[in-house]
């Protein structure tokens, strides 16, 4: 594989660090750059991962999401699937609901964006929240077991507010799973991201990945 490419780009008056590597389908990673490394290489193995991260503090998930679509198009991707880790769920929320056509799938990592009771992370993405069930994008939802950030609890309140989220709860994994158990989240990303709307749907129950 290549030595990844790197650097600085904008898109509606923001700026983002870029690391790109891999070849394929393209693969937005939005996430701090440098985080899970191995992860990262192991999907870069089968896609094109270009990872962004905004420069100092990004406004709102919608403006965020709109720099992040004319960044893109700069970059001459036209239709991508999208990872997300942490509190960049709402960003990957908002560019999927806005940007339908363009976002084959969506994998969210450990969101924040929800808690344990249902509530939402903060007041601003309260609107956001409210148009979940809009979002028709094949979506999966990773937790990990041991996670106290981003409880497992959780992930039932995006299963029940998204229609197609696939909820897999990752064994013996906290907030960090990406960097505790890479090769595990390697296969659920990389599998789901091959089947997308084929793979294991469950509704009314969790899979528990080992």
């Amino acid at each position: 594989m290549n030595p990844p490419k790197e650097g600085e780009i904008s898109g509606d008056g923001m700026r983002f660090r870029y690391r790109e590597h891999g070849g394929g389908d393209a693969v937005l990673w939005l996430g701090e750059l440098g985080r899970s490394p191995l992860l990262r290489e192991i999907v870069a193995k089968q896609s094109r991962v270009v990872e962004l991260a905004p420069r100092g503090a990004a406004p709102a998930a919608a403006s965020t999401a709109r720099a992040l679509a004319e960044a893109l198009a700069t970059l001459g991707i036209t239709r991508f699937d999208l990872v997300a880790e942490d509190q960049y769920a709402a960003v990957a929320l908002a560019l999927a609901l806005d940007r339908a056509k363009a976002v084959t799938s969506l994998t969210l990592l450990a969101p924040v964006l929800i808690d344990a009771k249902g509530g939402v992370a903060t007041e601003a993405d309260e609107a956001l929240v409210a148009r979940l069930a809009t979002l028709e994008v094949p979506l999966l939802a990773v937790f990990g077991t041991k996670d106290t950030l981003a409880p497992p609890e959780a992930g039932r309140h995006y299963r029940d507010r998204l229609a197609n989220c696939n909820l897999v709860l990752v064994y013996d994994a906290g907030h960090a799973m990406g960097e505790e158990r890479p090769e595990a989240v390697a296969e659920l990303v990389t599998d789901f991201l091959r089947r997308r709307d084929l793979f294991l749907v469950r509704q009314t129950s969790d899979l528990l990945y080992h």
